[in-house]
């Protein structure tokens, strides 16, 4: 029990800030110590180093077990090199890339802050070393929040290699993992590093590609759509910096052809953020239908423009289109019991998640 409430809490920054500063108790000495016992069954193991995962979410967490004093990462490397079972090596191996992840957002936060502070410097020229560092960062940060993922989780129910053949996946897992990767974006504020970035106005065409490849990848998943929802000021000055010199023309064909890739991104961002923005909205207004409505008018009116490809996106993932299959199943139950023929028309709310559903899945 104590091990699953550790899996529980140990993500929040005041359950670890409490446990660390108890003198006579050390957390990851503690699971740590139940891991080694020999006794100890393979189930258990892995919920010991979910449980360690847990806590490595947090930034006081992290730094306390990569501190020289207690060298958490050369534990780990020790423990991987007692040859234990696949599932115990990969889930050790889950941890040190976590650390590594970690370790990578500090050295494009630290990098890009050096070369910020020397913008103004007349004889400014970004060395061509840190360069390639941020482009080799940026690279591997795209790789592990998309198809390299799985390698962050801790799966429960099936051995990492059989993944690769698996059509099931372990959801659970694949939340953790994406939770662990948007508290990393938080502590090293990876949004406000990129606008820095992005205003230096670097001549590395391969960097800024590697950039928006990391920001597409941001936006095909729900949490890390959320992470961009809970930063929207940031979210803002991007989008000023991506759109920068968009046409005006007037033909949808002929504006999407003339968009540079940042635009497209920044177009891509702003539809699914405020398609997000209104399935909060119509998930928090079902007491009052009048505002219900006009969110998913403007819902509608959103999904009908040549952002359509997008706004069908984010109402496929994971829940978003259980929240129209409720409307249309509440509003049927509620005007059967009126007796009410040509239902669909005499429901606003029925009718526009009627038509919602139906965009999505044609």
């Amino acid at each position: 029990a104590g091990i699953r409430l550790i899996e529980l809490l140990g993500a929040t920054d005041a359950f670890i800030k409490v446990v660390l500063e108890q003198e006579d108790f050390n957390i990851f000495d503690k699971l740590l110590g139940l891991y080694s016992q020999s006794y100890m069954a393979l189930s258990i193991k892995l919920m010991i180093i979910r449980s360690i995962c847990a806590c490595l979410d947090t930034k006081r967490g992290l730094d306390y077990f990569l501190s020289p004093e207690y060298n958490g990462y050369q534990i780990l490397l020790d423990l991987i090199q007692e040859n234990p079972s696949t599932r115990i090596s990969f889930a050790l191996k889950s941890l040190l890339k976590k650390i590594n992840l970690y370790e990578n957002l500090d050295l494009v936060r630290s990098t890009v802050s050096d070369v910020y502070a020397t913008r103004n410097d007349p004889a400014f020229k970004p060395d061509p070393a840190q360069l390639s560092v941020l482009e080799n960062c940026f690279a591997e940060l795209t790789k592990a929040i998309t198809w390299d993922a799985i390698a962050y989780s801790q799966p429960k129910r099936f051995l990492p290699v059989s993944s690769k053949f698996e059509i099931h996946k372990d959801i659970r897992s694949s939340v953790t993992a994406n939770r662990s990767f948007v508290a990393f974006f938080n502590i090293h504020h990876l949004l406000q590093t990129i606008i820095f970035l992005l205003e230096l106005k670097l001549p590395s065409s391969s960097l800024i590609g590697a950039v928006y490849d990391l920001l597409s990848a941001l936006l095909k998943n729900h949490q890390k759509l959320d992470y961009l929802m809970e930063n929207v000021d940031a979210v803002n000055v991007l989008l000023k910096i991506l759109f920068q010199h968009c046409p005006s023309s007037s033909a949808d064909e002929d504006f999407l052809h003339d968009l540079t890739r940042g635009q497209l991104l920044g177009l891509e961002m702003a539809y699914k953020l405020q398609t997000l923005y209104y399935i909060d909205a119509i998930g928090q207004t079902r007491e009052d239908v009048d505002r219900q409505v006009e969110s998913l008018q403007a819902l509608f009116q959103l999904a009908c423009s040549f952002g359509k490809r997008y706004v069908v996106e984010v109402i496929c993932m994971e829940q978003n289109m259980k929240l129209f299959l409720e409307l249309i199943d509440g509003e049927k139950r509620a005007l059967a019991k009126e007796g009410s023929p040509g239902m669909k028309h005499k429901s606003p709310v029925l009718s526009y998640s009627v038509d919602l559903v139906d965009c999505a899945v044609r």
